[in-house]
């Protein structure tokens, strides 16, 4: 039973559930990042110059120059660029003298940070290993529980060297088991490879540690270059154009207006590109290596399985749909079971009832043991059931009932069910019959399995008209005989149309089709499409059946077409009203606002201005915290709701596509964005190449802001590392339940809106992005982003192997769409740089030589779906995996968590 908890656990339990922890690492780094010594701080009374055209370094005369005479309009709307505006509230800051101190004061503290996270994890991992190393405890789920050690919380252990299996049901060997020392953890962590981790959690969290790895050699292969040789350029050739910013020493604002390095940089796109596009192919070739062995393991029934929708009227039900299947492939028998999904909401609904009643009639039975009473007792005194509810007889009696129900709707179903297929059998009887007579036996084109077609409407009336009425020779010279039919007929379709009503309402147009084979079912998918219609018998992979959605499957297309019109809607509006709710959150949270409402901050602000400054300086930040932190659940909330995810990891993976745009748009495009989302929207579609000209001023003066973005996430992984959220709620669960092992299910998984594979992967492409946009105007940033991506390889990887539950696996879906996401970037990249050489350089054509390897890009990406089949097994590899399991050879296959896919309500209780 549910174990209850005081209500002050309670309130720490929902706390930890809302609090993202960015927001904790990012407000402790603002407040780092306002203690900076700067000589403003040190100076009271001086004021902080805002940038202007004047005061800009020679890039910005040209600026100056180029828009001259262009006309208020357009020279207003690249002024407010300048303007911080809207940036304030979201913490973006323009390039200053004085960086460098807050630069390495944030570099020295989140160092500080991470390696006290670290501690405390290595701490804390000793002794609450359910926390922090799960899967070493249980040997990932592989291991009998009678050889597992002993849970003793608080208390420092090692693990026990017992022989528990070294490879999974799959035949792949698993990681190797840290015993439990203070820093082993790192050794098995950076030791961890693609197949263990595979074998271990799932192809997608090896993939995700695997893009660590993709981002780290990219960096290495662009920073060692940039770093050793276009740095020292900068800083000696590039004519001193930063002047008093050291930090932007080593950058391209040290290259002066007009300067010959701007050909330089024109080939150092070109080689950028060209090593990213080739490493992104590299690394696309060993998954697909990986992903057609992941397929070939893949759980028999699901990969025998299809998914098949837009099933039309004549063939919703089993029998039919099976034989139209049959017919499809030369009439043999290849189907092994049909599972058409029914509309069930009613069922469900007792279900839920029923469960009500269970918990509440466990509970009951608790109360009355904790109190002495016998919860065998038939009745009890009025008086205590009517101060203490409903008695427990009143409860086993509702139970009763309920199940009844509950048992009374699935027979119901299962009845109708059988009447329909019976009534199909008969009509298809009938039509055997008409093709008979109506058709020469001799004739060897006329068998259905050779035309595999299926009778259509009007055949199907006549036969049932016919049928229904005995009628099979009426005379149709006859006036008489003609009216027969003619009644007959009309019979035929009000009993057709009240079929197809009757089978509407029971069956839906989707179903999962399961075939003897794994050759039977890629072969279905290649068949499409089987009708004309595109929209019909649409056959696709049959995701994992302990995760499918199988409530989605009741809308029907009209339906799941407008809640997917309203959640582009609600998309869009979100995206709209997310800096001004930033804005509303930054301005009420600062001393003058909240002095409004209580006048002790007024005072406050007056005795101690320094306080103040330090709270206004993380209320500046409050805002895109609190808006960042409650993002993804929001994109879940909306995905979940409006569009038909059909499994739950197709909701993580909707949820990394609309992640990642949303950071890409409010963490690197904000640069261009004025005052809001809208003026920048209609700023660009009167004129399309101001777009251009504000990234590339933004993104030349926000380089430091960017170099500090990153050192912040250093601590941000530490912190998550620590799992502090999870071992909040273990520490109170345990207090609460019977078992060590009862509190842990209650304390995990993680929160899935943040800390999921959609994700956490939008965050770690959007960082990879972001770095490699700055590779040419800021070569430093190669090498924070460098240690960022170690950090997560080394930090990150541990917690999802060792520690973290086991969650759902696409097989590598998220690993193609942030490849695609980093060829998006690629060409930010391009953009950036194309204008920034056009506003420096004294001729337009550095600019031009940098645009043209959007040629090249454009090439490789339209060519990345078209080079590497990676969805299914490829023709020849079906085959042989085919010839393999003819000869007995069969590959292991994973064992599926659920073997059919029959929805759940409609399976009897054990």
């Amino acid at each position: 039973m549910p174990p209850r908890l005081s209500a002050g656990a309670l309130v720490v339990l929902a706390v930890c559930d809302v609090l993202p922890f960015a927001s904790a690492a990012s407000l402790t780094t603002r407040g780092v990042d306002f203690l900076r010594l700067r000589k403003v701080d040190r100076q009271p009374g001086l004021a902080v110059p805002t940038p202007s055209v004047e005061a800009s370094p020679s890039g910005d005369r040209k600026i100056a120059e180029k828009f001259k005479g262009a006309g208020d309009g357009l020279r207003d709307r690249v002024a407010r660029v300048r303007r911080p505006g809207v940036l304030k509230d979201v913490g973006v800051k323009f390039n200053k003298n004085d960086d460098w101190e807050g630069f390495l004061l944030a570099v020295l503290t989140n160092l500080v940070v991470m390696a006290g996270c670290c501690s405390i994890f290595a701490f804390f991992r000793q002794r609450y290993r359910l926390v922090y190393a799960k899967n070493v405890w249980d040997n990932w789920g592989y291991s009998e529980p009678e050889d597992r050690d002993a849970i003793v919380d608080g208390v420092p252990m090692l693990f026990e060297e017992k022989d528990f299996p070294v490879v999974c049901d799959a035949g792949t060997p698993l990681p190797s088991r840290p015993r439990g020392y203070f820093f082993d953890w790192m050794t098995a962590s950076w030791m961890l490879k693609t197949k263990q981790i595979g074998g271990a959690v799932g192809l997608d969290q090896a993939m995700l540690i695997q893009f660590t790895n993709f981002a780290m050699t990219t960096f290495a292969l662009i920073g060692i270059p940039m770093c050793a040789i276009v740095a020292p350029i900068h800083m000696t050739m590039g004519g001193n154009a930063a002047g008093d910013d050291y930090l932007s020493w080593q950058g391209f604002a040290n290259v002066a207006q007009g300067s010959s390095l701007c050909w330089m940089h024109a080939f150092i796109v070109w080689f950028v590109v060209l090593a990213t596009v080739r490493n992104i192919y590299k690394w696309q070739e060993k998954f697909v290596k990986t992903r057609v062995e992941w397929l070939k393991h893949m759980p028999r029934v699901q990969a025998c399985s299809v998914l098949v929708e837009g099933i039309p009227d004549r063939c919703r039900t089993p029998a039919i749909l099976r034989e139209y299947f049959n017919r499809m492939f030369g009439g043999r028998d290849v189907i092994k079971e049909v599972h058409v999904m029914m509309h069930t909401s009613e069922l469900m609904g007792l279900i839920a009832t029923r469960d009500e009643i269970k918990t509440k009639l466990i509970e009951k039975r608790a109360k009355l043991k904790a109190s002495g009473e016998d919860p065998n007792a038939a009745r009890r005194p009025f008086v205590l059931c009517l101060f203490g509810g409903e008695s427990l007889s009143e409860l086993q009696r509702e139970l009763a009932i309920a199940e009844s129900r509950v048992k009374s709707e699935r027979l119901r179903l299962r009845q109708k069910s059988e009447q329909l297929n019976i009534q199909e059998d008969d009509d298809d009887d009938d039509e055997d019959l008409e093709t008979e007579s109506s058709h020469p036996t001799d004739d060897p084109h006329s068998s259905d399995g050779e035309r595999g077609e299926v009778l259509s409407d009007d055949g199907q009336l006549q036969a049932i008209a016919k049928g229904s009425r005995g009628v099979r020779q009426a005379s149709t010279t006859s006036l008489g005989g003609q009216l027969a039919d003619g009644l007959n007929l009309f019979a035929a379709r009000t009993q057709t149309t009240k079929f197809v009503r009757e089978m509407r309402g029971l069956y839906c147009d989707s179903a999962f089709v399961t075939f003897h084979t794994r050759y039977d079912a890629c072969m279905a998918i290649r068949m499409v499409p089987f009708t004309p219609d595109r929209e019909e018998l649409k056959v696709t992979h049959a995701p994992d059946p302990a995760d499918i959605v199988y409530k989605d499957f009741t809308t029907d297309r009209m339906h799941a077409k407008l809640f997917c019109a309203l959640g582009y809607a609600l998309l869009v509006g979100l995206a709209f009203v997310f800096l001004p709710t930033i804005s509303f959150i930054s301005a009420k949270s600062k001393t003058s606002a909240l002095a409004e409402y209580f006048p002790i901050v007024g005072e406050l602000e007056r005795d101690y201005p320094k306080i103040a400054s330090l709270w206004n300086g993380i209320a500046g930040a409050l805002g895109l915290n609190i808006v960042l932190g409650f993002l993804p659940t929001m994109l879940v909330l909306i995905t979940s709701s409006c569009f038909r995810l059909k499994a739950y990891a197709w909701a993580q993976q909707l949820l990394q596509r609309w992640y990642f745009m949303f950071l890409i748009i409010f963490q690197l495009f904000v640069v261009t964005i004025s005052s809001s989302l809208e003026a920048a929207t209609m700023d660009t579609i009167e004129n399309p190449l101001s777009l251009i000209h504000k990234l590339s001023y933004g993104m030349c003066r926000t380089t430091h802001f960017f170099l500090s973005v990153f050192v912040i996430q250093w601590a941000s992984v530490g912190m998550e590392v620590t799992r502090y959220i999870q071992l909040i709620k273990y520490i109170l669960w345990k207090n609460a339940c019977e078992s060590p092992e009862e509190a842990h299910k209650f304390a995990e998984p993680e929160d899935q809106d943040y800390y999921g594979m959609g994700a956490r992967t939008a965050r770690y492409t959007c960082f990879f992005v972001i770095g490699l946009v700055f590779v040419s105007l800021c070569p430093l940033l190669c090498i924070i982003a460098f240690i960022y991506f170690l950090f997560i390889r080394l930090l990150i990887a541990y917690q999802v192997v060792f520690a973290e539950t086991k969650k759902p696996d696409l097989g590598g879906e998220f690993w193609v769409t942030s490849m695609k996401h980093c060829q998006f970037g690629l060409l930010v990249y391009i953009m950036v740089m194309t204008a920034v050489l056009y506003e420096r350089a004294d001729s337009p054509y550095p600019a031009f030589v940098a645009g043209t390897s959007l040629l090249y890009w454009a090439e490789k990406t339209l060519g990345f779906d078209e080079k590497f089949f990676w969805e299914s097994l490829s023709q020849e590899e079906v085959i042989h995996v085919q010839q393999q399991e003819t000869c007995g050879q069969a590959h292991q296959m994973r064992q599926a968590l659920r073997g059919t896919y029959m929805q759940p309500e409609l399976a009897e209780d054990e």
